[in-house]
């Protein structure tokens, strides 16, 4: 009925990033207001707009959800696999964090505290962006308690536990915000908010595996697929209005249904083999590119990269230097993840 191979997982990974690289580059409009923009709707640059359609974080929470369904982990395993994540982050932080102490020696590398509390994924002062990787975590870590109640409670009943929790994190943090709380109920409150992606990912896969057990629903699914293959132009157009919708309404909720829909989609989409390729690429060098990127664009080279003017250049320039310095820390990190058996 519907699956999603490692080949579309990647993929959309890939597609991921690229909205993240996106979102980090224009959504503030101070560095906006460094480039040269022709299109603006009521004196707001569109680059900065679409930014509000760009939530990449539930694409790769849906999918981390999926993927642990279909593998079935351990805890030792997710142990190995999360400190296997640390083995990367940790090589960032040497190289960035050290060259920052020579070109910004304000930030960086500060207290044996604040680096200690920095490299635990804790605290995030020394990457602002890195505030995904502790709840990431310790999702996956909770995926054997999340699996135990979908079996007890059932699909519907974790569902609707997943979306109160996720309401009630993003209720916290909009009234009470980062600074409002101490930083570990922060940490967990993040981690609640990250629940009903991460349990969605889980059910489709469920659902995937094992099907539906109405004929009427079965039979449905089963029309759609061949219907949405015929005709791909509906797949776009429905993203494009979907992703619209994302940016005028530009709530955390609506990006979760909008990467849940494009993950849905995606394997029905007939992909053109270059393009496929280049998202798997990406997608493949996503979790490193993610840690480094914006080094680059905020903290070291700030002025070099929004000096080049044109958003599409700063953009494609940004996608080359990323994906270029992501490549040592891969061999590398996989190196030390080998030596390490993790």
């Amino acid at each position: 009925m519907f699956s999603i191979s490692r080949q579309d997982s990647k993929a959309i990974q890939g597609l991921a990033f690229l909205l993240m690289l996106f979102l980090h580059l224009f959504n503030r409009m101070q560095n906006v207001d460094l480039c040269t923009t022709f299109l603006s709707i009521k004196g707001i640059p569109l680059i900065h707009i679409l930014t509000k359609g760009c939530g990449p974080v539930p694409f790769f929470v849906v999918l981390s959800g999926y993927g642990l369904y279909v593998a079935k982990f351990s805890i030792g395993t997710r142990l190995k696999r999360a400190l296997r994540l640390y083995v990367f982050y940790w090589l960032t932080l040497i190289l960035f964090v050290g060259l920052g102490s020579y070109l910004n020696p304000v930030k960086y590398p500060g207290s044996v505290t604040k680096a200690v509390l920095n490299a635990l994924g804790f605290y995030d002062t020394y990457n602002s962006e890195t505030w995904f990787l502790l709840p990431y975590v310790l999702t996956s870590l909770l995926f054997g308690v999340y699996l135990e109640m979908m079996r007890y409670l059932g699909k519907k009943w974790i569902l609707l536990i997943s979306l109160v929790m996720t309401i009630a994190a993003q209720y916290l943090i909009s009234r009470i915000g980062v600074n409002g709380m101490p930083r570990l109920a922060y940490q967990l409150v993040l981690t609640a908010g990250f629940m009903i992606p991460f349990v969605l990912g889980m059910v489709l896969c469920d659902v995937s595996q094992n099907g539906v057990s109405s004929p009427k629903w079965q039979s449905f699914f089963s029309r759609s697929s061949l219907l949405l293959y015929k005709y791909n132009w509906f797949i776009y157009l429905f993203l494009l209005l979907f992703f619209i919708a994302d940016v005028v309404i530009n709530n955390s909720l609506f990006h979760i249904l909008f990467a849940f829909a494009v993950i849905i989609l995606f394997p029905h989409i007939k992909k053109g083999k270059v393009a496929f390729a280049f998202l798997q690429e990406i997608g493949r060098k996503s979790m490193v590119m993610w840690l480094i990127h914006t080094y680059f664009c905020y903290y070291l080279f700030h002025d070099w990269i929004y000096g080049l003017k044109y958003p599409i250049v700063i953009y494609l320039v940004m996608l080359i230097i990323t994906y270029i310095a992501s490549l040592p820390f891969y061999h590398v990190g996989g190196k030390i993840a080998k030596w390490l058996r993790i």
